[in-house]
């Protein structure tokens, strides 16, 4: 019950139930410690919600474990590798492709579209990493993969969201209207409703848009999206750029958006 807790709230973006249960489950789960149950639920909350370090420390001795046990099959585990990928590749420390080949490696595939494990995952994990590094040649293959029907839904929220920021940061011409297909999710799911009250607030250039963003992740107590966004809020950007230092990620790379005709 515990774990399956943990599970539902995060796949309805909401961090810090999730991290409550997690949390229920290490101290009142008779099996709660057992590594293959716990440790793949904290690196998934820990990377959402900007404990990089505990996650980054969680996903090598997972990986250990399992290398040592023989890796055995537990595909579902491949997500919790491809957060951790997120982790390096926002931090840009030269070890996202490495944790992506690992998470891979779990879910027994070449390719994250051949996972209904990591299909989703994966597609949210390339866009929020594209979002940062402010990576815009590839940004209308990416926001495709985010778009894409997903056989397994949990990520959906997350992937859509990030893709449609993509799109907005890269300045494609169908930003607008990928930002409305998606609009019906933030209902439901808390993580996609502050990123798309941040990514409608930069195509819109509205203030008070990034600022109802930014209190929505407060109140995930998500702290790099939190960081990320007091970067758009002129008088609070040193903060922002301090709390980006203290989680060990360099600050987002600003290119000017691709001009459409």
């Amino acid at each position: 019950g515990y774990h399956m807790a943990a599970s539902v709230t995060l796949a309805a973006g909401d961090l810090p139930a999730a991290c409550e249960a997690v949390e229920r489950a290490r101290r009142h789960d008779p099996v709660g410690d057992h590594p293959y149950l716990s440790a793949p639920r904290l690196i998934r909350v820990r990377a959402l919600s900007g404990g990089f370090d505990e996650a980054a420390d969680a996903a090598r001795a997972l990986w250990d474990n399992w290398v040592r046990d023989g890796s055995p099959a537990m595909t579902w585990m491949s997500s919790a590798f491809a957060t951790a990928a997120l982790v390096h590749g926002l931090r840009g420390d030269g070890r996202y492709e490495l944790w992506r080949s690992r998470a891979l490696t779990v879910a027994g595939c070449d390719d994250p579209a051949g996972s209904p494990d990591l299909m989703a995952v994966m597609a949210f994990v390339d866009a929020r990493i594209a979002i940062h590094a402010g990576d815009s040649g590839g940004a209308g293959v990416l926001v495709e993969r985010a778009y894409a029907a997903f056989p397994e839904r949990w990520w959906e929220g997350y992937a859509r969201a990030a893709g449609a920021e993509l799109a907005v940061v890269a300045g494609l011409p169908d930003a607008a209207e990928r930002l409305a297909q998606v609009e019906h999710l933030a209902a439901e799911h808390r993580w996609t409703a502050a990123c798309l009250d941040r990514a409608r607030g930069r195509l819109e250039r509205d203030p008070h848009a990034i600022a109802e963003a930014l209190a929505a992740w407060e109140r995930l107590d998500a702290r790099f999206e939190r960081a990320c966004t007091l970067l758009l809020l002129p008088d609070r950007e040193p903060e922002g750029h301090a709390e980006l230092r203290a989680l060990g990620c360099p600050p987002p790379t600003r290119r000017p958006p691709a001009t459409t005709a």
